[in-house]
């Protein structure tokens, strides 16, 4: 069944049936089978490749030790460059150390590192990344404005190279050390999201007067804010911004605020845009909660960092991911006894569907 794609107890189980030798995901489905395996081994495994987003140090350390003598391959590239283009072998030292290259370019690839002028940057110097080589694409189809700002010329190539928007500067060793987003565009469990066309969708919802879009601190977890006359209903707005975007681009916090706060030159002022809710508004439940509903409840107030999530709650709606929900798969093992799988979370559609299957597996109490 599909919901089984994203259950690591499935994962787990084909790797030890069938013996799979290589691993191939983005870094997010790598952590949640660490998180479930816990201290089990998987020798069978000699090649992990990591790609689509940022490989952070702790994961790699935690797959040296759960896949013995594997080989760890950290990939990227931009679907505009035909996906992975640049690549590097991390090794058991980077990981402890904290710092994991972007690495160098496959065969029949270039990688520059420009300044404002596009003249190459020195080592230890950020600069902008551009690639190129076959496997740059011929541009964007029926958008030619967009295809003229990203596939330029340089004195480095005879052909077009394309500017990723991803910053980098070289090490010693001439690898890329990846330095962040020069833009609004962001990456969050592998899949890029554009800020600006979240905000896009947001001012469109009836009462909103002014909004912006941000990521925060913590690098996954996007922000709304909003201006409007009263306080709008935040379901509907997510419910509103799920018909024209995917689940993982709905922002996890929508917030109002009485005006935008702008910097003294009139820029938005991004470090005083608040991350939480500072308004503690629990939503009464509507009728007497057993113990499932009470737990089940609590412990997802407790993941989201959200008070306003009650029974009839989206769990992946109000902020949850893939992680947040091994996370609760946990605590209902400790708190209730009662184990629920991966699929079980796939699915169903709120937290009052748990709430049932929590019922039936629950033991009978001994008279």
């Amino acid at each position: 069944e599909h919901a089984q794609t994203k259950d690591p107890l499935v994962w787990m189980a084909l790797i030890k049936k069938h013996q799979v030798t290589v691993w191939n995901s983005v870094p997010a489905m790598m952590e949640m089978l660490l998180a479930t395996c816990k201290e089990e081994q998987f020798p069978s495994i000699r090649l992990v490749i990591s790609g689509g987003d940022y490989l952070i140090p702790e994961s790699a350390k935690k797959i040296f030790s759960v896949f013995p003598g594997v080989r760890l391959v950290n990939v990227g590239g931009p679907t505009e460059t035909t996906l992975w283009n640049i690549y590097h072998d991390v090794t058991p030292e980077e990981a402890e150390s904290g710092i994991i290259p972007y690495g160098k370019p496959i065969s029949n690839t270039q990688y520059f590192l420009l300044n404002d002028v596009m003249e190459q940057v020195p080592v230890g110097v950020v600069g902008m990344m551009y690639c190129g080589g076959i496997g740059i694409t011929a541009g964007y189809l029926k958008d030619e404005k967009q295809t003229a700002e990203k596939y330029v010329m340089s004195q480095y190539s005879d052909a077009p190279i394309y500017c990723t928007g991803d910053l980098g500067k070289y090490n010693e060793n001439g690898e890329i050390i990846f330095m962040g987003r020069s833009d609004k565009q962001i990456k969050i469990n592998g899949k890029r999201i554009e800020l600006n066309g979240i905000n896009e969708i947001l001012r469109r919802f009836d009462g909103v007067r002014n909004s912006v879009v941000k990521l925060g601190s913590n690098q996954k977890t996007i922000f709304g804010y909003y201006i409007a006359d009263t306080e709008l209903d935040e379901s509907a707005i997510k419910q509103f911004m799920l018909s024209y975007l995917p689940q993982y681009m709905i922002p996890q916090n929508i917030i109002r605020l009485d005006a935008i706060p702008l910097t003294a030159n009139g820029k938005l002022d991004q470090a005083a845009l608040p991350e939480t809710v500072t308004e503690n508004k629990t939503v009464p439940e509507k009728h007497d909660a057993d113990l499932a509903e009470t737990t089940v409840v609590t412990i997802c107030r407790e993941l989201l960092g959200n008070d306003m999530v009650n029974v009839d709650s989206n769990f992946f709606i109000s902020g949850g991911n893939s992680l947040l929900a091994l996370r609760f798969l946990t605590k209902i093992q400790e708190q209730l006894g009662v184990t629920m799988t991966m699929t079980d979370i796939f699915t169903s559609n709120s937290l009052r569907d748990w709430c049932e299957i929590i019922r039936t597996r629950q033991p009978a109490k001994s008279e």
